[in-house]
This record gives structure tokens, sequence and C-alpha cells, in this order.
């Protein structure tokens, strides 16, 4: 159970890590240079903007992994 005196401090961790990952769109991934004319446009580029986010996400805990292994066998 959370104390009144935690719940802000817990939902500002939240919103930290969510601000964190549209800074990070932001300069990583150009998401702060879409013009699109159109709302469809927009909505078309900020989603394959987040794909390659999560694809990039994936790819570094793949290399994580395949590298732990890889150290673990040659120990």
């Amino acid at each position: 159970m959370l104390y009144p005196r935690q719940t802000p401090s817990a939902d500002q961790r939240r919103r930290n890590e969510v601000e964190g990952g549209f800074g990070s769109g932001k300069r990583n991934y150009s998401l702060d240079l879409i013009m699109a004319r159109l709302a469809k446009g927009a909505e078309t580029s900020i989603a394959m903007a987040s794909v390659v986010m999560c694809a990039e996400k994936i790819r570094r805990l793949l290399r994580l992994f395949f590298v732990t292994i890889f150290d673990w066998f040659s120990a």
C-alpha cells in the first residue's frame, strides 16, 4: 500500500519514464522534425518511429543476451 506521501513520487517516476521516451524519440529518431500536412501522415511518421524505437530496444537486448551466452561458453 502506498502512503499519500509516496504516491506523487511514484507518479512522477512513471511520468519521467514516459517523457524520457518522448525525448529520446525527438533526439534520436527525428520526431521533432515531423511536418506532415495531413493528420494521417503525421500518425504514420510517429508510428514508424515508434516501431524503429522498439526494434532498436529488442536489438540491444538480443545483443546483450548473445554476448552473455558467448562469454558463458568461452569461460
